[in-house]
């Protein structure tokens, strides 16, 4: 035999006083015939039987409903507004005992702006929204142990810059294994190298990112061959100079 709280205060209750005979008998039936959940699978030719009296169903919101929303009709289920409430109070929601998450499924198919599972629904969204933001974070520091140039400004705010440009291309948008690879190729040059290629490849509205020449790299003095060859005659004379200076 099932068992659950009762409310004894209900006959000081001046709406419950006020009822007729049968709808007392109606709400007690209810109370008694729902399920763990509050919920009463609709049977009126049945209940008018155990009860005894033949009830105009029609009539429900005028006594039952009277000053509050107590009774919410579902289709074919009514279910009793504060039944979870009063039955096994606030830390159901929190709770991850096996048949409170099951009470919770429950009422879940029945979402409205009126009853306790829009409250159950949204602290259980609310803890799936963590969830996924604790991932994210994780996700993002594996990614960082991963890709260390992550954590340099500089490096992120142009890579970040790439992304926006090739989201800017028709089907440019990375995705995150895109990005993954990209970051590995970037990663075997040097911190400086990859923000250049970075660059490079925002520049030429690229896709992908690719080595650069020699004399495109850092530290590299961009003279042409020709250049050079004069620097180095000018170098040469200059010596030259001083040594003879240096006889004299």
């Amino acid at each position: 035999m099932a068992k659950r709280f009762s409310e004894t205060k209900i006959w000081e209750d001046i709406w419950y006083q006020e009822l007729p005979l049968n709808w007392k008998m109606v709400w007690k039936y209810l109370c008694d015939k729902c399920n763990e959940a509050g919920i009463w699978k609709v049977n009126f030719k049945l209940a008018n039987f155990q009860i005894n009296a033949k009830i105009n169903w029609s009539d429900m919101d005028k006594f039952l409903n009277k000053g509050k929303l107590r009774i919410n009709k579902q289709g074919d289920v009514w279910i009793i507004v504060d039944f979870i409430n009063f039955q096994y109070g606030e830390k159901i929601f929190e709770s991850q005992h096996a048949f409170h998450k099951k009470i919770r499924k429950m009422i879940e198919k029945y979402p409205t702006n009126d009853r306790v599972s829009d409250r159950v629904l949204v602290k259980e969204e609310v803890k799936e929204e963590v969830k996924e933001e604790v991932k994210e974070e994780v996700k993002e520091e594996v990614r960082i142990i991963e890709f260390p140039f992550l954590k340099n400004d500089d490096f992120s705010k142009t890579f970040n810059n790439f992304l926006d440009m090739r989201k800017s291309l028709p089907k440019g948008k990375a995705t995150k294994h895109a990005q993954e690879l990209i970051l590995k190729a970037l990663h075997k040059e040097s911190l400086p190298v990859a923000i250049l290629m970075l660059e490079k490849s925002i520049m030429n509205s690229w896709k992908g990112v690719f080595p650069l020449k020699d004399n495109e790299k850092p530290g590299h003095n961009y003279f042409t061959n020709a250049q050079k060859s004069t620097l180095e005659s000018f170098g040469r004379w200059k010596e030259r100079m001083n040594n003879e200076n240096k006889d004299v």
